[in-house]
């Protein structure tokens, strides 16, 4: 990417994972803690009639035991923050070797911002975190076997929706609340929160009409 953009999915962040983070960067783990938002309730509603069907609320104000939730860009412009002037958008990873001798791994990066340009930098650890479709996992497994993967027929919608593009205001839950309306049929959920100041989570699963579950070939990648 040539720059941070507000897209991807909430993130939910637990007790011992901001003790971990804590431990890697006392002023990251700060900020993190700062932009997010704790869950305090959730609420399941009927989607047929709205009725309240369970509520589940937090046990004190500063408990967090239910997660704490932020958006992905928010982190990504945290650990970015944290990590200037190491950090050069616009690096597209091509390829790495390792040295059999050294160890070390010497990567090749295509300089987008300059003619596409070949960069090569060593490194003694590369981490492959670059995504679900990942260039650097790819090429890491690329020689392995398929593996089989079972397909359960649901599937799972996340996205973010700025709040001045809603119509109607009143489906805004407060701060720190989550609504989940719930279905009759077996694994359909509509979940809505509040993850920002300007920014509404949404989650939507529905399993389809085939009940039995498939098997399929699949790459590693």
């Amino acid at each position: 990417a040539r720059r941070t953009k507000p897209i991807g999915a909430l993130l939910s962040l637990f007790p011992n994972g901001l003790t971990a983070l804590r431990s890697i960067d006392t002023n990251v783990a700060n900020e993190v803690e700062r932009v997010s938002i704790p869950l305090r309730k959730s609420e399941i509603k009927s989607s047929v009639d709205g009725e309240s069907l369970r509520c589940i609320q937090s046990n004190a104000a500063g408990d967090s035991s239910n997660g704490t939730f932020l958006c992905w860009y928010q982190l990504q412009q945290i650990l970015a923050s944290a990590l200037q002037p190491s950090v050069k958008l616009g690096m597209e990873f091509t390829s790495y070797t390792v040295d059999d001798t050294t160890g070390l791994v010497t990567v090749t990066c295509r300089d987008r911002n300059n003619d596409d340009e070949q960069v090569h930098r060593t490194c003694r650890v590369l981490i492959g975190a670059d995504g679900v479709q990942s260039t650097v996992r790819h090429q890491l497994i690329a020689d392995q076997e398929a593996i089989a993967m079972n397909s359960y027929n649901r599937t799972i919608f996340r996205a973010l929706v700025d709040i001045d593009m809603l119509e109607d205001y009143s489906i805004i839950p407060p701060l720190g609340t989550a609504v989940i309306y719930k279905s009759d049929a077996v694994g359909q959920m509509f979940k809505i929160w509040t993850a920002s100041d300007s920014t509404l989570a949404i989650t939507s699963t529905v399993n389809s009409d085939d009940d039995d579950a498939t098997v399929r070939k699949c790459s590693r990648s």
